[in-house]
C-alpha cells in the first residue's frame, strides 16, 4: 500500500539528487543493432537554439577571435598549448539551430577543419573538428559487449563548426540493455574550474538515457529529448576521468513492456556532444556589456504594495522602485516570498522560462544565507554562487516562524553581465522550493510572468480558500463545461467521482497550483512510495445519457515520466490514449464519443509496469517532473454544424430528428450552475507560464 502523503504536497522528489545508478543494470549488448530511424535529421525538432561559445581564444583580453580547431589542435603556441595562434575565416556549418538541419554522411565531407570561436577564458577546448576520434590517451570510447558500437565523430549535427561526437545506435528488438561510453581524461596540471560541454540528447525513457560521471560519481543525466544546451560540472585540481554514458533500456525492462519507437516521433535514439572546454576558477566568460549610468542609492519602501500568488501556499509581495534618473543603475525590485513549510526558497530571472541560463536568488536556511547564483546546468553542480563582487543584494532576510519560510531581498534591476529586470514589459520569473532546509533537488518549481508597468492591471488577489467562482470563457458550442472553479471536488460535481482502491485518502482533488483558465484545476495525488509499490488513482466523469455523438475536450498538464508514472484515458473500460512524458504546458485533448452515456476515467498510475524498485530511476533523475497530472476545462461539443460567428453558451435540446439523430438547439441566456453568472473580465497582466 502506498505511503500516505499530505494532500497539499506537490512533489514526491527527495531533497538531493542521488549520486549513483542501480548496480544491477545489465551491460550486455547485441552483436549488431538496426537503425532506429531512416532519417535521423528529420526527427530532430526544428528551431533548436544554437549556443555557440563566443570570446577570445586566449586568456588575455584581446578581442580578436581565432579558430579553435586547425591542424595541430594541441600543438604548443604562444597561447596555451591547446590553441592555435593563426587567424582563419569561419566557414558555414551545419549548426544546431538551423531551421531544417540536414544529415549527411561523414564520408561526403572533406577532411578540412572548420574554424570555430574559442570560449573566453578557456585553457582547453575540443570541438572534434579534426574528424578523428578517439584520440587516446585523452579521449577513448568503449562498449564492453560490442566493440564496434561505440561513440564516433559525426557531421550529422554540431553546436559549432562541422563535427560533434555521437553515441552509437544500441536499440535491438530483444530489448537487451546496452551501454556505450566516451571517456575524457583531464590534464593532471589543471587547477580547479569548470568543465563545460554542449549536449543534444534525442532520447526518451524508458528506452534510453544519457549520464555523465566524474571519477565514477554521476553528476547529471538526461531522460528525455531536449533542445541543445550547455552543461557544466565543477572539477577540483588535478586529473579527473569524465565519462559520457549512453544507455539503452537502462532499467532492464522486458522487450514487450518497452514502448514502440513510433511513440516518440522526436526521438533519434542518440546523444550528440560538442564544444568541450575547461575554464579555471576565477576566469569570467560573461560579457560585461555597455556601461550603466550610476545613480544615487535608493531604498525599499516600508510596505510592499503588490502581490503575486505563485502557487498554492506561496505568495510574492513586491514593489518596484524605478531607476532615477531613467537609465541609471539604482532601480530596485523589493520582494518578500512567503512559503508554507520550512524549506529553502529560490527566485529566478529568466529569458525563456528555463532553468539553464537563468539567474537566481536563493535562501538556504541550513546555511543561513541569501545569495545570487548562476544556473549553469540541471544538476546541483550547475547551481553556482556568483563571485563576491556580484553579491549585490540588499535588505536580505531569511526567517521561519509558524511553519512559514520568508525570504526577503532587494535586487538591482540592471547589473552588468546579468539578465535585466524590465520596468515596463513582461518579465519571466522562476521559483523553486526545496523539500527541506537542506539545499538539494527542488520539490516544487515553476515559472510566472509579471509586468511592472504601473498602468497594467494588478495581479489577482491571494487565494483565501473561499469557493467563489473565477469567471472563465465558455467554449463555443459546448453543452457541458467544467472548469472546477467552485473549488470543492468532487462534492460539488455529482457527475464526477474519484477513487483509489489502495488508499482512499490518495485521490484527485482541486488545486490552485496550476490552471489552464481561471484559478482551479484538479490534480492527481502523490503516489510515489519508497517500496516502489504500483498504485493508481482515477477521476471519473459519467456523461449525460441524453448527449448525442460529439467530442469531449479537456486540457491536460502531465508532469510525469515513464517508467515512474503515466496517465491513461479510458472510455467505458477501453484505453483510448496515454501520456508517458512531461508536457511543456496545458495541452487540449479530445475524445470522440458516440450517443448515450459513457464513463470516462482519467487514471494516474505510479510504476505502471511493476518494475522492481532497484530498477526504477530516482525521482530526481527527471528534473522537469513533479509527479502529478492536472486537468482543467472539460467540455462536450456535439457533432453538429454551428456558425463560426455565433457563441452558444448553453444550448438546450428542443428536438432530435429521428431520421438523422441530429438535435436542434435553442440558445438561452441563463447559465447552468457550473458556469459563472458574471461577465468574464481579464484576470490581470500577471499570468502563469507553461512549465
Amino acid at each position: 500500500t502506498p505511503s500516505s502523503t499530505p494532500s497539499n504536497t506537490p512533489s514526491e522528489t527527495p531533497s538531493s539528487i542521488p549520486s549513483s545508478i542501480p548496480s544491477s543494470i545489465p551491460s550486455s549488448a547485441p552483436s549488431s543493432a538496426p537503425s532506429e530511424t531512416q532519417n535521423t535529421a528529420s526527427a530532430i525538432p526544428s528551431g533548436i537554439p544554437s549556443v555557440t561559445p563566443s570570446g577570445s581564444a586566449t586568456l588575455s583580453n584581446s578581442p580578436t577571435h581565432v579558430p579553435s580547431n586547425v591542424a595541430g589542435e594541441n600543438d604548443p603556441t604562444v597561447s596555451p598549448s591547446y590553441f592555435p595562434t593563426i587567424t582563419a575565416t569561419p566557414t558555414p556549418s551545419n549548426t544546431i539551430g538551423t531551421s531544417s538541419p540536414t544529415a549527411k554522411p561523414v564520408s561526403a565531407v572533406p577532411p578540412t577543419i572548420a574554424p570555430t570561436v574559442t570560449p573566453a577564458g578557456a585553457i582547453y577546448y575540443k570541438g572534434f573538428e579534426q574528424g578523428n576520434f578517439p584520440d587516446p590517451p585523452e579521449w577513448t570510447t568503449t562498449n564492453d559487449a560490442n566493440a564496434s558500437l561505440v561513440w564516433e565523430v559525426t557531421d550529422e549535427f554540431s553546436n559549432s563548426g562541422v563535427y560533434s561526437l555521437r553515441s552509437p545506435v544500441l536499440y535491438n528488438e530483444e530489448g537487451t540493455s546496452a551501454i556505450a561510453t566516451a571517456t575524457f581524461i583531464t590534464d593532471a596540471n589543471w587547477p580547479s574550474g569548470q568543465l563545460r560541454f554542449s549536449v543534444l540528447a534525442s532520447i526518451q525513457m524508458p528506452l534510453d538515457n544519457f549520464q555523465y560521471f566524474v571519477d565514477g560519481e554521476m553528476r547529471g543525466q538526461e531522460m528525455e529529448t531536449s533542445a541543445e544546451f550547455e552543461e557544466m560540472v565543477l572539477l577540483g585540481p588535478g586529473q579527473h576521468t569524465i565519462d559520457f554514458v549512453y544507455n539503452f533500456n537502462p532499467v532492464g525492462m522486458p522487450s514487450d513492456s518497452l514502448p514502440p519507437l513510433e511513440a516518440f516521433p522526436d526521438r533519434v535514439g542518440a546523444v550528440f556532444v560538442d564544444d568541450v572546454y575547461f575554464v579555471p576558477n576565477g576566469t569570467s566568460s560573461t560579457p560585461t556589456g555597455s556601461p550603466i549610468l550610476a545613480g544615487p542609492a535608493q531604498s525599499c519602501p516600508a510596505a510592499l504594495d503588490r502581490q503575486e500568488v505563485i502557487a498554492e501556499g506561496t505568495t510574492m509581495y513586491y514593489t518596484l522602485v524605478p531607476a532615477n534618473p531613467t537609465g541609471s543603475d539604482n532601480g530596485l525590485l523589493c520582494a518578500r516570498l512567503e512559503v508554507q513549510g520550512e524549506r529553502w526558497v529560490g527566485f529566478g530571472i529568466s529569458t525563456d522560462g528555463m532553468m539553464i541560463g537563468s539567474e537566481a536568488v536563493i535562501g538556504r536556511p541550513a546555511e543561513g544565507t541569501v545569495e545570487k547564483y548562476r544556473m549553469d546546468g540541471n544538476s546541483q553542480d550547475g547551481v553556482v554562487s556568483m563571485d563576491e563582487g556580484r553579491q549585490t543584494l540588499t535588505s536580505t532576510s531569511l526567517t521561519q516562524a509558524n511553519g512559514v519560510t520568508t525570504l526577503e531581498f532587494a535586487k538591482k534591476l540592471v547589473e552588468p553581465g546579468e539578465i535585466p529586470i524590465l520596468e515596463m514589459g513582461e518579465n519571466i520569473f522562476l521559483y523553486a522550493l526545496g523539500g527541506s532546509n537542506e539545499f538539494g533537488y527542488h520539490a516544487e518549481r515553476g515559472s510566472f510572468v509579471v509586468d511592472f508597468d504601473e498602468n497594467a492591471a494588478p495581479s489577482p488577489a491571494a487565494f483565501d480558500g473561499s469557493t467563489s467562482i473565477a469567471p472563465t470563457l465558455i467554449p463555443d458550442g459546448a453543452v457541458y463545461y467544467k472548469g472546477f472553479e467552485q473549488g470543492d471536488f468532487p462534492q460539488d460535481y455529482p457527475e464526477w467521482t474519484t477513487s483509489n482502491d489502495g488508499n482512499v485518502d490518495l485521490v484527485w482533488e482541486p488545486t490552485t497550483e496550476e490552471a489552464s483558465s481561471g484559478v482551479y484545476s484538479i490534480r492527481s495525488p502523490v503516489l510515489y512510495n519508497e517500496e516502489g509499490t504500483p498504485s493508481s488513482a482515477k477521476a471519473t466523469l459519467a456523461t449525460n445519457p441524453d448527449w448525442p455523438s460529439g467530442q469531449l475536450l479537456f486540457s491536460v498538464l502531465a508532469s510525469i515520466a515513464m517508467p515512474l508514472d503515466n496517465l491513461q484515458y479510458i472510455v467505458d473500460g477501453e484505453i483510448r490514449n496515454q501520456v508517458i512524458v512531461t508536457s511543456s504546458g496545458f495541452e487540449e485533448t479530445s475524445i470522440q464519443l458516440s450517443p448515450g452515456q459513457h464513463t470516462i476515467d482519467f487514471v494516474y498510475n505510479f510504476n505502471p509496469t511493476g518494475a522492481p524498485l532497484a530498477n526504477l530511476p530516482p525521482p530526481g533523475a527527471f528534473l522537469d517532473r513533479i509527479g502529478a497530472v492536472f486537468i482543467d476545462d472539460v467540455y462536450f461539443v456535439p457533432n453538429v454544424l454551428r456558425s463560426p460567428t455565433r457563441t452558444i453558451l448553453n444550448p438546450t435540446i428542443s428536438h432530435i430528428d429521428d431520421s438523422t439523430g441530429i438535435p436542434t438547439y435553442i440558445p438561452t441566456t441563463l447559465l447552468p450552475s457550473y458556469f459563472p453568472t458574471v461577465n468574464p473580465t481579464p484576470m490581470g497582466t500577471s499570468k502563469r507560464k507553461g512549465s
